[in-house]
């Protein structure tokens, strides 16, 4: 088995320099895999890939296309087996976006590609790189033959949250994140697994900041999340890395995020769609203002798409009058999925509506 790691920088790529401040340092990625061996048994082949040094705040349309096609070209050559797996190490700040944008573009592939991330630089001890690093690695060994993944393939993200159990999740469903909290949680609860282990007494393990098992005589311990599931109905993108667009003009999708007060803007021509967001029970405010805005977009022929409505859940009645004014319920999926979803439709001409009004790539739940 080889593992090959495509870095691109982040905090699990960084270091705190001599002004104290954090900044990307080309060794950093290196002195993961050295932790690493240092504390567990490396029985996998390892090739390097540097992508690019960036902190992720900093990632932009060109770097996003910089890297699905080195992910792209390397997925292509012929040196890679079916026991192989990839591991892309990224900042935390915009890991939802990127592992959405290769989650739809990479969801057909042979093998499993996971990104791990940092909460901290990886000298100091609160840091669960480590950690997301040993989970991705467990999470890739339990894909080949006897393993209880076997033959599972796609974009996935190893991370575990404070005081949590380390999770995989699928790529493309990543939820927004919380405020001053590095934690990732995938949205209705819909992780694929996470991880347990008992020590050699037998006992449950507990968790804590600082993840306190770390050898191998360690038993690792699979829970996979009875909710877990993709749609019948699913689809891929069947998009080609050397070929794809990603536009720079990002004021062809509109994206709203409502609030009390909340006035809506102007409408383009230039708006391909709108990505209204709602408060968390998947409801907004119906108000004149947004009346005028929605038969402004429907003159326009804009779609407004609305995420954040669970169709498991009783829906109040609001839900039924914006539906009145043709907005678009996305049941159960991600906004920044969703966004990411409207940005590679625009950018490469696919029918807005068509590509999201269906799940994509395992995106809704």
């Amino acid at each position: 088995m080889t593992i090959y790691h495509l870095f691109t920088g982040g905090t699990i790529g960084s270091r705190i320099n001599t002004d104290g401040q954090i900044s990307p340092d080309e060794n950093s990625p290196y002195r993961l895999l050295e932790m690493y061996k240092k504390q567990f048994t490396a029985d996998f082949n390892i090739e390097c890939i540097p992508v690019y040094e960036i902190l992720s705040e900093n990632l932009d349309a060109e770097h996003l296309l910089k890297l699905v096609r080195a992910l792209g070209e390397l997925l292509a050559s012929q040196k890679l087996s079916a026991n192989d797996g990839i591991i892309i190490t990224h900042g935390t700040d915009t890991l939802q976006y990127t592992a959405a944008i290769l989650g739809y573009i990479f969801s057909s592939a042979k093998i499993p590609i996971v990104l791990v991330s940092s909460d901290f630089v990886l000298d100091d001890e609160r840091a669960n790189g480590i950690d997301n690093y040993r989970y991705a690695v467990e999470f890739i060994k339990s894909t080949v033959k006897g393993g209880c993944f076997e033959g599972m393939s796609g974009v996935f993200v190893s991370y575990c949250n404070k005081g949590g159990a380390p999770a995989i999740h699928l790529a493309t469903r990543l939820a927004l994140p919380v405020e001053y909290s590095g934690d990732v949680s995938s949205v209705c609860n819909s992780y694929l697994c996470t991880f347990s282990f008992r020590d050699n007494s037998g006992s449950e393990a507990v968790y804590n900041e600082k993840s306190i098992l770390r050898t191998d005589a360690d038993k690792a311990f699979v829970n996979i999340n009875p909710s877990y599931r993709i749609l019948p109905d699913n689809r891929s993108f069947n998009l080609n890395p050397k070929t794809l667009k990603l536009t720079e003009k990002t004021d062809y999708i509109l994206r709203i995020r409502p609030y009390p007060g909340f006035k809506y803007p102007e409408l383009s021509e230039d708006v391909k769609a709108v990505l209204h967001e709602s408060y968390h029970s998947g409801t907004i405010c119906i108000s004149d203002d947004l009346r005028a805005f929605a038969e402004k977009a429907r003159r326009l022929n804009i779609p407004i798409l609305l995420t954040g409505l669970d169709c498991r859940e009783n829906e109040y009645e609001t839900v039924e009058q914006y539906r009145k004014l043709d907005i678009i319920p996305v049941h159960n999926s991600a906004a920044i999925a969703l966004y990411c979803k409207l940005w590679l439709a625009v950018s490469n001409g696919l029918d807005i509506t068509e590509i999201c009004t269906h799940s994509y790539a395992g995106d809704w739940v």
